[in-house]
């Protein structure tokens, strides 16, 4: 048997081609693969019949790397807050969402973002950051959003409001009472045309929950809202708005016809903050705000009539075009959970389980697809369902 001695420079290049094949390299210029996911990254949903995709935003558990507001034509550059109060998907596709600062004392002011259908991300509107006497020339803190014809429509629940203040819906209306916000600063209905005009649609001329007056209705500025939240759109094209009262009072289900401002309100009750609206457009409002061990009911408005009275979380739901309502885990908003979501099918009476592992659940909602869209920390997901 022979024996050969290799020059140092020789068993280098062997090594490298070595090293090479064994890296996927044939000797072209190919491209390489993606790198996998940053590490350390939080994992997307767990979908056992169907897919979860992250549509923009960050998926880093490391805020520092994950929170911001950063406009972007390719989403995952763009960065998102932690904390959204309301989310809707358009009919054409595109995403809006709420987005509050990443830090309180940042001076910036909440905002509402658009995911286009493209996946341009971009600030579709800023709000206001309150100075004491002067009036407000936009909304302070969006609580609600709804689309129709091309406007969006944003309900504003004031420095405090929000859905999702606290992480639990009882604790909405505390720091509102009456007259306050003042007149010319006040809670109401806002509207953000196509050009990205900001104005008035109903309330704030008014003082917020004007003590002993007989009634809050009225048309434009001289109606008066509490803590305007949940807000969609029913078949025949008028704006459903929930407006939780003060503490220890009942939320009121309350109708604004856009073209004129004129605000009604209807049934009370004790009402969550939330309102949804459905593919076919009924209004239906929730009842029980979500705890451990408790259930709500999902109830139609005008009627009252009960959709379902074992709804898991009464602050995310969401109605697709085929009657399916998805819910989440009591706990979904609190800090630090992974949650679960739920579906009941039409014609059902159980919610069964169809993902898990969902973090820091902020918002729900259903595209004219069908597809769940999801506010999970600093990104926003997508989740497709097998057929």
């Amino acid at each position: 048997m022979k024996f050969f001695r290799l020059s140092h420079a020789s068993l280098c290049a062997i090594a490298a081609s070595l090293l090479l094949a064994a890296c996927g390299g044939n000797g072209d210029s190919s491209p390489t693969p993606p790198p996998s996911p940053t590490p350390g990254a939080a994992a997307l949903p767990d979908v056992p019949n169907g897919r979860a995709t992250l549509l923009a935003g960050s998926l880093e558990a490391d805020p520092a790397k994950a929170c911001g507001r950063v406009d972007a034509d390719d989403p995952l550059q763009s960065r998102f807050g932690y904390i959204t109060h309301a989310m809707t998907v358009a009919a054409d596709g595109a995403v809006y969402l709420t987005d509050q600062p990443c830090r309180a004392d940042s001076g910036q002011a909440d905002a509402v973002r658009k995911i286009a259908p493209n996946g341009q991300v971009s600030t579709v509107a800023t709000g206001a950051l309150p100075q004491a006497g002067a009036a407000l020339s936009r909304f302070v803190r969006p609580a609600g959003l709804a689309v129709k014809g091309g406007v969006l429509y944003v309900s504003d629940g004031g420095p405090y409001g929000g859905l999702d203040a606290g992480g639990a819906c009882e604790t909405y209306s505390l720091a509102t009472a009456p007259g306050y916000p003042a007149a010319g600063q006040a809670t109401g209905i806002w509207q953000v045309a196509a050009d990205g005009r900001i104005s008035a649609v109903a309330g704030v001329g008014r003082a917020s929950c004007e003590a002993g007056a007989a009634s809050l209705d009225g048309a434009g500025p001289q109606a008066s809202f509490c803590l305007p939240a949940g807000m969609a759109f029913s078949a025949d094209g008028v704006l459903h708005v929930m407006d939780a009262r003060i503490q220890g009072t009942p939320g009121t289900w309350r109708t604004v016809h856009v073209s004129d401002g004129n605000v009604q309100s209807g049934p009370a009750g004790r009402f969550t903050p939330n309102l949804i609206g459905s593919a076919d457009g009924r209004i239906y409002v929730t009842d029980s705000c979500p705890a451990a061990g408790r259930v709500s009911r999902l109830v139609s408005v005008p009627d009252l009539s009960v959709l379902t009275d074992q709804l898991p979380n009464s602050s995310l739901v969401a109605i697709d075009s085929r009657g399916n309502v998805y819910s989440a885990s009591a706990d979904a908003r609190r800090d630090g959970v992974k949650s679960t979501l739920y579906r009941k099918a039409a014609g059902q009476t159980q919610f069964v389980p169809v993902a898990s592992n969902v973090r820091a659940l902020r918002a729900l909602a259903v595209g004219p697809d069908d597809a769940l869209y999801l506010k999970s920390g600093h990104a926003v997901v997508k989740i497709t369902f097998n057929p």
